[in-house]
């Protein structure tokens, strides 16, 4: 079987620091070794923002990691690549009440509107591999390769196909003092066409 890294458009493993999540904050906080990330308090690692076609587009992204439970803070997520807040953002986890999921979020006249997937029996503080299915009309998410559920409503479309693309991003908020540890970050273009 051909892994994750030798099919991927992208994929960064950490073994040189934040690699291609160069565009950081509160880097006191970030911590990188041993082939991992891990952020705490409030900071962040991310791709550049620098516009609608920063980033990547329609694809499989996929991250490796484990977080800080019940704590809310800790996240991985596709930024709008215009670096423009309410917008389009993927979120591939987050935790609330103890429970992972993935949000949809879109700018609903200058307020944030989303609908989420819940991830329901994950424990976040175990290492999973979470992944996030973006195609045209359908975003779907993934636990260790099973499907958590799809949303097909309001599924923003990526730069290619005149929208915007979406930043990788990993950020801890440190409302709650929370953690977030990173092995590895992937994204894998598709070819929708087809």
């Amino acid at each position: 079987m051909i892994g994750t890294r030798a099919l991927a458009d992208f994929y960064e493993s950490f073994d040189s620091g934040v690699g291609a999540l160069h565009h950081t904050w509160n880097s006191d906080n970030i911590q990188t070794g041993g082939g991992q990330l891990t952020l705490e308090g409030d900071s962040g690692a991310m791709q550049r923002p620098s516009g609608a076609d920063a980033g990547n587009g329609y694809g499989y992204y996929e991250v490796t990691a484990n977080m800080s439970a019940d704590v809310q803070g800790p996240a991985v997520l596709l930024w709008p690549g215009n670096d423009v807040w309410p917008g389009p953002e993927i979120d591939i986890v987050e935790v609330i009440n103890g429970t992972p999921y993935g949000t949809l979020h879109w700018n609903n006249n200058g307020s944030d509107a989303y609908t989420s997937v819940f991830f329901n029996g994950v424990d976040e503080t175990q290492t999973h591999t979470y992944g996030v299915e973006w195609s045209p009309g359908k975003v779907e998410w993934f636990v260790d390769g099973q499907s958590q559920g799809a949303i097909t409503d309001r599924v923003p479309e990526d730069y290619a196909h005149g929208g915007m693309n979406e930043t990788l991003s990993v950020m801890n908020r440190g409302w709650e003092g929370g953690w977030l540890t990173v092995q590895n970050v992937s994204y894998t273009s598709h070819d929708y066409g087809w």
